[in-house]
């Protein structure tokens, strides 16, 4: 069980690390008017709360909008 656990944390940790690293200069709003498309295929249960806070985070920017209405 215990093991698990830390097979969790140190997965948290790496992902966090590398969105970290990856993000590091960038900023939301270098090209305002651009459509933007993340793409999410599957949230582990574990990742939900994170999940969230991303697309909280998101709406501050915009609007969220199906990508069947935009052709």
């Amino acid at each position: 069980m215990a093991h698990v656990l830390l097979a969790e944390h140190a997965r948290d940790f790496s992902r966090n690390a590398a969105v970290t690293l990856l993000s590091a200069g960038r900023s939301i709003n270098r090209n305002p008017g651009w459509l933007r498309f993340p793409n999410h295929h599957l949230v582990f249960d574990d990742e939900r709360k994170g999940f969230a806070r991303q697309l909280d985070y998101l709406q501050k920017f915009g609007n969220f909008i199906f990508i069947g209405s935009v052709v």
